[in-house]
């Protein structure tokens, strides 16, 4: 008895084993066959697309050709139908292709007029297998931008593949359910016009490269344009960015912006920059002439005499007169006699005194001499070296009448020296010496 009991147990162990194997391979063949499936249900949705698309490119071509007759029998809710039996009779499709696609579904062409030498055609799928959603949406998706599907959302309509068009099947007046799909067609003077955007130029047809409503690009970019022209206004959230040397240019006027280098910005053309406002800058520079129509304010302040960096350089006084920068230093460029006052000075004969202002001073000097002697007595005015006046006097009667001689003004530019010279000092002398400074 003790020698069979492990037998026993080992048997047990074996039979659990087995029973979890059995698990696992019917897990795995259920997902395998779960798998084939959804296979098999994708290769039959693509041969429904590629017959449906037989049927579309058939009907379309029919419908090109034939397009006065079936555009004048149409009705904006009544439609031409046209049977894959008569695309075959008339040889747009061959004889081997069935009514039906891969569910049985039969296939239905409608053409409807909807404005002027246009038609609205459908590819219909009616009757047959009823396809689940998911399903309908692979078979539209394999179609293309052409193909649709009546959604369970909103069996009346047929919606396009990924919202791209919709119709309303009361305007075909057939309505074959969910479960169905579609290709759309639309022509116009005979000419398929599918109503998305075509990525080649159609001959004679421009309105097939028009977009019929605003292109939301979602955030995404838009590269590689060529050009890019607006009939209205252009606006970007952050920058308007130019490549290379282009800008902003404007045609009507010939006129704009752009750099052609790392320092400037320069408008195109030669063109003059005019503003009711203010132009500001850390500096100003003028290749030509500069022209003020009003007022030219200066506001930096320097004082006259101190220091100044470059010749050339214009400031003003805390009075608001002007200063030129002239050999390292402020001086005033106004004429005599601003900001300056006659003062009475002492001066004596035979003396040399130096304009050490930065202006011009006007100098007056009256000189006195006693009557004695009957001689001359001459007095000489220098300025700079050289003499610009004289003070003569001679006494015929030999008397002692005393005589002050007071010639008119001179001018002593600054830096210049200054003085009278007399060979009588005997005689003469200052009597009074007046300075505009």
């Amino acid at each position: 008895m003790s020698g069979t009991r492990p037998i026993a147990r080992q048997r047990g162990f074996i039979a659990i084993e087995m029973l979890f194997g059995l698990i696992a391979l019917a897990m795995i063949a259920s997902t395998g066959l779960n798998l084939m499936a959804r296979h098999m249900d994708s290769v039959n949705y693509q041969i429904a697309a590629d017959q449906q698309q037989q049927v579309a490119e058939a009907a379309a071509q029919y419908l090109k050709d034939n397009f006065a007759a079936v555009y004048a029998a149409a009705g904006p809710t009544a439609p031409v139908t046209i049977t894959p039996a008569m695309l075959r009779n008339t040889h747009y499709l061959p004889a081997t292709v069935a009514d039906t696609n891969a569910f049985g579904q039969t296939f239905t062409v409608l053409a409807r007029r909807v404005a002027a030498n246009q038609l609205e055609s459908i590819v219909l799928t009616t009757g047959g297998e009823s396809i689940d959603e998911i399903g309908t949406r692979e078979i539209a998706e394999n179609l293309g931008a052409p193909g649709g599907f009546i959604p369970t959302s909103d069996p009346g309509i047929v919606q396009g593949v990924r919202g791209g068009w919709q119709l309303a099947l009361s305007n075909y007046g057939m309505n074959p359910g969910v479960g169905h799909t579609a290709s759309a067609l639309f022509l116009q003077d005979g000419t398929l016009a599918n109503d998305y955007l075509y990525r080649n130029a159609i001959p004679g047809r421009p309105e097939l490269n028009r977009m019929n409503t605003t292109l939301d690009m979602g955030d995404q970019d838009l590269v590689n344009a060529a050009s890019i022209t607006a009939s209205a206004d252009v606006s970007a959230g952050q920058w308007f960015r130019s490549l290379g040397n282009g800008g902003w240019y404007s045609e009507q006027w010939g006129g704009g912006w752009y750099m052609s280098d790392s320092d400037w910005v320069r408008v195109y053309g030669n063109k003059g920059v005019y503003t009711g406002g203010q132009v500001r800058g850390g500096s100003l520079t003028s290749e030509g002439r500069t022209t003020v129509g009003e007022y030219l304010q200066l506001d930096g302040v320097a004082t006259e005499g101190s220091s100044c960096p470059r010749t050339g350089l214009f400031a003003r006084d805390v009075n608001g007169l002007p200063l030129s920068c002239q050999d390292g230093k402020w001086t005033g460029n106004v004429g005599i006699g601003y900001g300056q006052t006659w003062q009475l000075v002492s001066r004596a004969l035979n003396e040399t005194y130096l304009n050490d202002t930065t202006k011009p001073i006007m100098i007056a000097p009256s000189i006195y001499c006693d009557g004695v002697n009957n001689n001359w007595k001459r007095n000489y005015l220098y300025i700079g070296g050289v003499q610009v006046g004289q003070f003569s006097f001679y006494d015929y009667d030999g008397g002692d009448a005393n005589t002050e001689i007071q010639p008119a003004t001179y001018i002593v530019p600054p830096g210049q020296t200054y003085g009278v010279m007399s060979a009588a000092t005997k005689y003469c002398d200052i009597d009074q010496w007046a300075e505009l400074r």
